[in-house]
């Protein structure tokens, strides 16, 4: 019997110590083991044939390692892992502390959020900044700065340059003894430049103000708005930006807020940032007696997520 599966003829004797044994009139005598050969019986003789070795199967490869399930957290760092609430959002959060002692005592701080989201022609944005500083007076600590301020924007992609947009905003100011001044914007927006490192856009909107000022509520009015914006990404990780607000009121154009702002943002390494933002404003609305022009310059470090 050859190794390459070749038939030998001849006479079949039996099965001798666990082999084939038949006789071949060219090759005389053979043994073969009884899995290296099959024996067909013919009309004229015993045909032995030598079997294909079996392929050989594949190895199995080792079982991977089962990595222990990890212990969730307690409390709300546990909530946070297991439902992630943010994580189709891009956010940002950013704080700042200045603590001055000498000639005159200080403390400032400032906390602003935001976060935002994009979901086909839908985009959605919000804001959140806090800022507050005391110093001391001769009754104790004064507070000269205490403002809170949020807001929500949405806006929908009508075309490449065309959108409409919403903004619900909320401010309240002790200093300014803005008690409550609550805004509701809609309008159509236009890309005005779209390219990868610039991105500006302008909307005029029509604005339903109710404000308080001092105790007194100052009603429900009407106003004209145009929100406007610019951003420019010179590398991957800085980002410089500008955005205004002017609006009137429709019944006095003599009454108006005007709003700018410019930010720097570098991205460092691990999801920090350092921020710097100044904001100019003037509020025409406030009456008279109240400062109604009001410069910030804030920097912080924050964090990216």
């Amino acid at each position: 019997v050859l190794s390459n599966g070749d038939r030998i003829s001849g006479t079949y004797v039996g099965e001798v110590e666990g082999k084939h044994r038949f006789r071949s009139d060219l090759l005389g005598e053979l043994n073969v083991p009884l899995a290296s050969a099959k024996v067909e019986k013919t009309a004229s003789g015993v045909v032995a044939e030598a079997a294909k070795p079996a392929a050989p199967k594949p190895a199995t490869p080792p079982a991977a390692a089962v990595k222990p399930a990890e212990e969730p957290e307690d409390g709300f760092l546990g909530w946070w892992q297991e439902h992630r609430p943010l994580k189709e959002w891009k956010s940002k959060f950013v704080f700042s502390l200045t603590w001055q002692e000498g000639e005159r005592n200080r403390t400032d701080y400032t906390l602003d959020f935001n976060t935002q989201k994009t979901s086909g022609p839908d985009s959605y944005r919000y804001i959140l900044e806090h800022a507050t500083a005391t110093q001391p007076g001769k009754t104790g600590n004064v507070t000269v700065a205490n403002r809170w301020f949020t807001e929500f924007r949405w806006r929908h992609s009508l075309s490449e340059r065309f959108f409409t947009q919403t903004n619900t905003d909320y401010l309240t100011d002790q200093v300014k003894k803005i008690d409550r001044r609550i805004e509701q914007s809609a309008g159509v927006g236009y890309i005005y430049v779209q390219t990868p490192k610039w991105n500006g856009t302008v909307t005029p909107a029509l604005t339903v103000k109710n404000q308080s000022l001092g105790g007194k509520d100052s009603g429900t009015d009407l106003y004209s708005s145009i929100f406007q914006d610019l951003s420019w990404k010179p590398s991957a990780k800085i980002t410089l930006g500008q955005d205004a607000l002017y609006s009137f009121d429709l019944n006095d154009p003599g009454t108006y807020n005007w709003v700018v702002g410019l930010r720097f943002e570098a991205r460092l390494d691990g999801g920090l940032t350092y921020n710097l933002r100044y904001s100019f404003d003037y509020d025409h609305y406030l009456p008279l007696g109240i400062d109604r022009q009001q410069q910030r310059l804030t920097t912080g470090f924050g964090y990216a997520f």
